[in-house]
């Protein structure tokens, strides 16, 4: 039988009945199952082949067809039928076929087109479209078959629903090429008529994104050269993005002359479409989606300005376009009022670049339109309407007139109150009402003051009734309109409290206001509302007010609780909110206090005890305060604090009752807001202050940040101080911080105040003068000035002030001011000043604020009264009020001292007096705002005790006058206000002279004072200079550790120290300064001077004080380590005592000895004095001589060598430590008196028991009237030591005197009754005593000089190098030298340089001595090693220093007792010779000579007379090298005699040749060369030696590094 697939198979049948193989029933239905899908799949396998089949068939069938239709339609007549059978057969092949074919066929029909037969039918205008549709479809260049389609635009046109599918198809397709691009714009123009929406869409797209040639552009000026209307019917948004393309296009290529003009008619005719627009900046859409809807809630269309189109839109709005306009002739105020109202309604003022776009636009209208009358027109046009005629509280007169206004009137009525409030803000209060500039007259402004307080208080109680019953489009504008009148009713009402145009009385309303009902409320939408970290701190004016639902949920209020409030609570917390103003100061402070005080009462009951703990450094109160604080939440914050105060020496006692908290809060606000530090930098400052001394934030922030620079750290300290200013407000305590208006202006977050132009004169005086002189002048003049929309700030950063340009428009540096927009550029100036630059550091402070007192809380304060919370009123104390509120301890109210202190505040104290008072007492000098009931804690005074020579004290922490029962009215008063006055600077200033008159009684005193805090600061040296006996000048230098800039400002305020912290600390004193007195008590008599460097200081700070304050800032100077203390005119402004002092050598002998006993006594101090303009000290100790060395040089040689080395034994009962000294022995006596000299603990004091001990022990041993000489170092326990017992501290008393007096006098009697009683006598060595080695062409003596007497002097012992590095030198300009001598010296040895040794030398590295006798030394150059003879070198280098300082030489100073004549000198070498030599005087008399050219060209100094002339200074070669004292003598005989000085050239280089002759080193200082070498001459060899060729012989090679590789490789 046939099978499905036609084939035939045997089948077999069984007849029997019998089953073969047995099944169940379960398995042969599914064996049918399988049998049946089997055959079904071979049936739709069979119909599949057939349909695939037919398929080929027939596509075979076409294909065959078509080829013989084309071949036959190419070669057929040209007649409609060969058209009809390409649209047929065309649209089907084209995606068959490459282009090629395409562009064949489309020729062809082009040609039968051209011929007489052709005609378009409708069958080929789709098949044209269709082939065009199929090509873009396909990414296949449509561009042949549109320039056909183009090419035929005039013969049909396509169904658009056909052409919106094809549009976007070609549209995709823009930007490929140019030639394309045009095709499309042609297709676009072509069919612009048959559907204005596909086409205006299109448009907007080829502007966007079409590349487009000159034909393109010419095209696209010829269809705009008749500007039409037609885009007013399409629908929003999609007219206004055409317009905008339309400007675009425009803007590009150029097209309608008279294109403005046109574009503001039709911006005028489409006031209403324009109502509909809401413009949305692509950047600034929210990335919640269900914001970025079509729609708006109000049903206005957003329109979506793009990055593209945004140009265009600025255009219309920019400056240049509205004077232009405004400009046109004839032009008509109505006009002006339409064109700017459709511009201004589509700006949705909740972003940031419509926010910008409205400040251009409002300002043009002022600039432009007011003086077109334009204010006036629409005020005349509000005052014709019946609203104008509303009464305040009759709303059933006024509710009919509210609903039936007209969308024109609140358009009206819009327009002009946004206007205006840009008129105020940008008029200072001098032109407020001039005419002539376009301003409203006083009555009118008056008219409009009265007509907007009672519209929006109307408006704002009736909100409820009165907008349902507004039509839709009505609502939008009067939503728009409430906005902006309650924005320029505060702003009036700001403007109101500088000018008073209205009483204060005129913005009270009569409705009532129940504290007790309304304080629940608001702090029950505190509750609701407590996480300010939430809280937007500018949010911008919504423009959509719903006063109801905004009321609730900022009240926090559900509906139902919402609607149980009872009408007049309603309406008074409406009013509060909105309308603040319209209730009293008085009342709004009484609310604030009472929902702090709500705020108390739940933290006493639920976290009173949870103190806040914190430790607290004095020195680091900000730094520690912030780490306690900025990490509290507000709701902590809020809980007491526990302070514990700490200084240097540890915790202070004491436990925090709210007096510590107090103390914590007034300094950190004292140091936090500070404006200047010892830097006198005050960009380093948070904040600045304005010249009218008022505080706001630093704008160095903003300007870093917009660097880059990181200022997180800064802008959280801010936040932080803006926590502390809460905490302040909270706790009710007044501090003294005078904020700028325009910083309080935006603490009230949630009102409409805004900052005025007249805002600029509290911020920069100058600034806001100039900018209103910018604003008169003429055209010319602006022009002049080539000002831009840019400023040019400047901040300090890294050590140095750096400039930023700020672009107060986009392309600000482009964009030059004119007469057209300097208002702009007058408004952008003070909005950046007062608003841009502040608003982060702004925000910080206040996130800080709110975290203790709610915004809510203040906003119902205008800024003058947020300064009034802050600090108080300026008005007078009330003394009743006072006296009423005030607590007494250990006094009663009835107490005469109490009924005297009250009535001398009232009746005998002037008001300022009486301010006085009150800071003296609670640090404030205002009383609290709400009186002295809201103190905290109370005013009070304390009994201290009948004490009539004390004084009244306060601790201001507690509010407390601490007042001594003086029992007498008279004296009551006296030392009140000598009490206020002092703490207010009167007065003191005659106890300081009295102070310092104790302590500095002569010079000697205050050098005392000084020497001890040198010597305390860890000084090697210390040098004097006198003038006058001190009195005259008193300058001390030393080199200790400096004093640290910061500490500079107190330096000289009394009872500053850094050595004691408690009183018990006097117990163990172990450094001599610990008063804070001394420099103190010496600012207040003379005119004082410091000039100190810390080793850690980049630079020296040099300060000045007068009565122990620092006058200025410290100057940054010059300077080495140390401090310099320089007093002069000392008891200046106090005769008396200046008369008493003798004259300036008896002043001069004390203060030497002063300076000796100290260095007799301090190891390791040098110590030297002379008087101003003197070269030679008149005392010099070295600070590694022994004991008996200093007594030497001090007391001279008979007392030094008659010393006898005393120590006592230690006695640990008695309290004696140690005693050592130097006295006298017998075989000494001297009828000159020197005190005995004693130092115990380190302290010079003149002890008398023991003095007196020691005179009548030594009477017993030396004859009548002679003197003995006793030093003695005595410690003893420091707890046994009171040292604070005399005002110069030269006495002491201590434990156990007697008994420690006994031991040493016992021990000096055993010492001298010890010693044999013979006399000695002694001779006296030369100054000079040091080996002197001739050079070998002098003919030796047998006799050799040796040094004798090891104690004698070197050289550096007379050296006092003079230098511009020291304090107070004058610096000497460097001379030029012009000799022709010396400029021919210079130019021979530059002619003998050779390079290749000099580049050795430069570039060497010093190895080390070989052998100084050879005065061999091996140096390294590249790979090579060389072995040098250092003193020819070292001499060619300093000949080459010669001639370079000539005439520039350093000064070294020789000072000794007995001065170095030139005779001794030469007389040595004299002594050593033989030969024949000139006779000494002749030598001496030559060289005396020529002293005043030695001393001008090589600082050679020669005093004295012809015959004996003494050596005082020579020349500097190498700062810090000394040559050898040995070399002094045969320097000056060569010098005399070897010099040619009858020749100009060669005497100065035989001058110079001897000096390098005397510093090359000898031999002898073998001991030390190897430092001199590797420090100072090899260096400057590197540096300065320019190496001549004969050089070349004191340089052998020993090395190399390549040959001691093969030295090492053979090995």
């Amino acid at each position: 039988m046939f099978n499905f697939d036609g084939s035939t198979k045997r089948r077999n049948v069984n007849l029997s009945g019998r089953r073969n193989n047995l099944e169940s029933r379960e398995q042969l239905l599914h064996r049918a199952e399988l049998e049946r899908n089997r055959r079904k799949e071979a049936k739709l396998q069979d119909k599949s082949v057939r349909i695939i089949q037919s398929c080929i068939r027939t596509f075979l069938l076409r294909s065959h067809i078509s080829l013989e239709f084309e071949k036959i339609w190419l070669h057929c007549g040209k007649d409609a039928t060969a058209l009809n059978m390409f649209a047929f057969f065309c649209p089907n092949l084209v995606l068959k076929r490459d282009e090629a074919w395409l562009r064949v066929q489309l020729d062809h029909v082009s040609k039968l087109l051209l011929s007489s037969h052709g005609s378009i039918s409708f069958l080929l205008r789709n098949a044209l479209v269709e082939v065009l549709f199929k090509t873009s479809k396909q990414g296949r260049s449509p561009l042949p078959m549109l320039k056909l389609v183009n090419s035929l635009s005039h013969e049909f046109a396509i169904e658009w629903i056909q052409r919106k599918d094809l549009m976007e198809k070609l549209v995709d397709r823009l930007g490929e090429n140019e030639e394309l691009d045009l095709q499309v714009l042609k297709f676009t123009f072509n069919f612009r008529h048959n559907d204005m929406e596909t086409f205006a869409m299109a448009f907007i797209n080829i502007v966007q994104k079409a590349n487009l040639n000159d034909e393109a552009k010419q095209l696209i000026r010829e269809q705009f050269s008749r500007p039409s209307s037609f885009y007013l019917q399409l629908p929003n948004p999609l007219f206004f993005q055409y317009l905008l393309s339309v400007i675009t296009i425009w803007k590009k290529y150029g097209g309608v002359e008279n294109l403005d003009i046109f574009l503001a008619q039709e911006l005028s005719s489409a006031v209403e479409k324009m109502q509909e627009l809401k413009f949305c900046f692509e950047n600034e859409l929210s990335q919640d989606l269900s914001l970025n809807k079509d729609t708006d809630l109000d049903g206005r269309k957003k329109l979506i300005i793009t990055t593209g189109s945004k140009e265009a839109l600025l255009y219309l709005y920019s400056p240049d376009y509205q004077t232009k306009i405004s400009n046109l002739p004839n032009v008509s105020t109505e006009f002006l009022s339409n064109f700017y109202y459709s511009l201004l309604v589509p700006i949705d003022t909740g972003s940031a670049q419509n926010e910008e776009i409205l400040n251009s636009l409002l300002i043009s209208v002022v600039v432009n339109g007011l003086p077109h009358g334009i204010l006036h027109y629409w005020l005349q046009q509000i005052v014709s309407s019946d609203i104008f005629r509303m009464e305040d509280g009759n709303w059933e007169l006024n509710k009919p007139i509210l609903a039936g206004c007209s969308v024109k009137l609140w358009q009206t009525l819009h327009i002009f109150l946004d206007v205006y409030f840009y008129v105020l803000n940008m008029s200072s209060d001098s032109v407020i009402f001039d005419q002539d500039r376009g301003r409203l007259p006083r009555d009118e402004f008056l008219k409009v003051v009265s007509f907007l307080k009672g519209l929006c208080l109307t408006l704002v109680l009736k909100d409820k009734e009165l907008k349902p019953s507004l039509p839709s489009r009505t609502r939008i504008m009067y939503d728009k309109t409430l906005v902006v009148a309650l924005k320029l009713l505060h702003q009036i009402y700001l403007r109101n409290l500088r000018l008073s145009f209205v009483p204060e009385e005129y913005w009270l309303c009569d409705l009532s206001l129940s504290i007790e009902q309304i304080v629940p409320v608001l702090y029950e939408r505190d509750i609701s509302i407590s996480n300010n970290a939430d809280f937007d701190l500018d949010p911008d004016t919504s423009e959509h007010l719903n006063l109801e639902s905004d009321f609730s949920q900022l009240y926090g209020l559900n509906s139902t609780r919402y609607m149980k409030l009872p009408s007049s609570v309603l309406a008074a917390l409406k009013v509060l909110k909105f309308l603040p103003f319209m209730f009293s100061f008085t009342t709004r402070a009484t609310i604030l206090h009472q929902l702090i005080r709500q705020s108390q009462e739940i933290r006493d009951t639920y976290g009173g005890m949870n103190r806040i703990q914190g430790t607290i450094s004095r020195d680091n109160i900000i730094e520690d305060g912030f780490a306690l604080v900025s990490k509290l939440t507000g709701e902590q914050l809020k809980n007491y604090l526990g302070i514990q105060f700490t200084n240097q020496f540890g915790a202070e006692a004491g436990i925090d009752g709210g007096g510590l908290t107090k103390e914590f809060l007034t300094e950190t606000v004292k140091k936090g807001f500070a404006t200047t530090n010892e830097s006198g930098v005050e960009d380093l400052m948070l904040f600045k202050h304005s010249p009218r001394n008022e505080i706001y934030p630093n704008p160095a922030l903003y300007l870093k940040r917009t660097k880059g620079i990181d200022v997180h750290k800064d802008l959280e300290m801010i936040r932080y101080l803006g926590s502390i200013v809460g905490k302040c407000l909270y706790e009710k305590i007044l501090v003294d911080l005078p904020f700028s208006p325009f910083f309080l202006t935006r603490w009230s977050v949630n009102q409409p105040y805004k900052t005025m132009f007249d805002d600029l004169k509290y911020y920069d005086e100058d600034l806001f003068r100039n900018l209103n002189k910018l604003l008169s002048l003429n055209s010319d003049q602006v022009d002049a000035l080539e000002l831009n929309f840019t400023l040019t700030e400047r901040f300090y950063y890294n050590g140095a002030f750096k400039t930023t340009t700020i672009m107060l428009l986009p392309n600000g540096a482009n964009i030059p001011v004119t007469t057209a927009n300097r208002l702009q550029y007058v408004f952008a100036v003070s909005n950046f000043k007062l608003y841009t630059s502040l608003r982060l550091q702004t925000d910080y402070f206040l996130q800080g604020l709110f975290k203790v007192i709610p915004s809510q809380w203040l906003e119902i304060f205008n800024p003058m009264e947020l300064q009034i919370l802050v600090s108080g009123r300026d008005r007078g104390i009330d003394i009743s009020d006072l006296r009423k509120n005030t607590v007494f301890s250990e006094y009663t109210e009835n107490d005469q001292t109490i009924i005297d202190l009250f009535d001398i505040l009232e009746h005998d104290f002037s008001n300022e007096e009486r301010s006085k008072f009150i800071r003296f007492v609670t640090s404030s000098s205002k009383a609290p705002l709400l009186g002295f009931s809201q103190l905290n804690p109370k005013f009070g005074v304390r009994n201290i005790g009948p004490f009539s020579d004390r004084l009244p004290s306060a601790f201001t922490c507690f509010n407390q006058l601490k007042l001594p029962d003086y029992g007498n009215r008279k004296v009551l008063k006296e030392k009140l206000l000598y009490a206020i006055s002092s703490e207010s600077g009167f007065d003191l200033n005659v106890v300081n002279k009295i102070a310092a008159g104790e302590i500095i009684v002569a010079p000697a005193n205050a050098l005392k004072e000084l020497l001890e805090n040198a010597i305390d600061a860890k000084s090697t040296s210390i040098d004097i200079i006198i003038q006058d006996g001190g009195l005259k000048l008193l300058q001390m230098t030393d080199n200790g550790v400096g004093i640290y800039k910061e500490d500079l400002p107190i330096l000289c305020e009394r009872f500053t120290t850094s050595k004691l912290s408690t009183f018990e600390d006097l117990n163990s004193i172990g450094t001599y300064g610990f008063r804070g007195e001394a420099l103190a008590s010496i600012s207040h008599i003379s005119r004082l001077t410091v000039t100190t460097k810390t080793k850690d200081s980049a630079c020296a700070y040099r300060a000045i004080y007068q009565e122990g304050k620092m006058v200025g800032e410290p100057k940054p100077v010059a300077g080495k380590d140390g401090t310099q203390i320089l007093i002069e005119d000392l008891f200046y402004n106090v005769p008396s005592r200046l008369r008493s002092l003798k004259g300036g050598n008896e002043q001069l002998s004390k203060i030497l000895d002063v300076v000796a006993r100290y260095a007799i006594n301090t190891d390791g101090v040098a110590f030297s004095v002379k008087k101003a303009g003197d070269t030679l000290n008149l005392l010099a100790v070295r600070a590694n001589n022994s004991t008996k060395d200093k007594v030497r040089t001090v007391f001279g040689s008979a007392v030094a060598s008659e010393l006898l080395p005393i120590a006592v034994e230690k006695s640990e009962e008695i309290g004696l430590l140690s005693c050592e000294g130097q006295i006298t022995n017998t075989s000494y006596y001297s009828k000159k008196s020197v005190s005995p000299i004693f130092f115990i603990n380190g302290r010079l004091v003149s002890c008398d028991p023991l003095k007196r001990m020691i005179t009548q022990l030594y009477s017993s041993f030396l004859p009548k009237g002679h003197k003995s000489f006793v030093y003695l170092r005595i410690d003893i326990k420091r707890e046994n030591l009171d040292v604070n017992v005399h005002p110069t501290k030269r006495e002491v008393r201590f434990l156990f005197e007697d008994e420690i007096f006994q031991v040493i006098f016992q021990s000096i009697q055993a010492k001298l009754g010890s010693l044999d009683h013979s006399r000695k006598f002694v001779t006296t060595q030369s100054v000079l005593k040091q080996q002197y080695a001739p050079q070998e062409e002098i003919t030796k003596k047998p006799q050799t000089l040796l040094r004798t007497d090891d104690l004698q002097s070197k050289i550096t012992a007379f050296i006092n190098t003079t230098n511009t590095e020291s304090f107070g030198t004058i610096v000497k300009d460097r001379v030029t030298v012009k000799l022709s001598s010396i400029l021919e010296l210079r130019q021979q040895l530059e002619n003998k340089v050779s390079e290749e040794l000099t580049n050795m030398f430069a570039k060497h590295t010093y190895v080390g001595l070989v052998d100084p006798n050879r005065r061999l030394c091996c140096i390294q150059y590249d790979v090579k090693l060389f072995l040098v003879d250092y003193a020819s070198i070292s001499y060619e280098l300093f000949y080459q220093i010669g001639l370079s300082d000539f005439n520039n030489f350093g000064t070294l100073y020789l000072e000794s007792e007995k001065p170095i004549t030139i005779r001794e000198l030469l007389e040595i070498v004299y002594d050593s010779i033989d030969t024949s030599v000139p006779p000494i005087d002749d030598v001496l008399e030559a060289l005396f000579e020529m002293k005043d050219m030695l001393l001008e060209y090589f600082s050679i100094e020669l005093q004295g007379t012809e015959k004996d002339p003494i050596l005082r200074s020579l020349p500097i070669v190498i700062k810090g090298y000394t040559p050898s004292i040995g070399k002094l003598p045969l320097f000056w005989y060569r010098l005399g005699t070897k010099v040619d000085w009858s020749s100009e050239k060669e005497c100065l280089d035989g001058i110079l040749r001897q000096i390098a002759l005397l510093y090359v080193p000898e031999v002898s200082e073998a001991e030390g060369i190897e430092k001199i070498l590797e420090d100072l001459i090899f260096p400057t060899i590197k540096s300065r030696l320019l190496a001549v060729g004969c050089l070349s012989k004191s340089v052998v090679e020993i090395a190399n590094l390549p040959g001691l590789y093969k030295v090492f490789e053979r090995c």
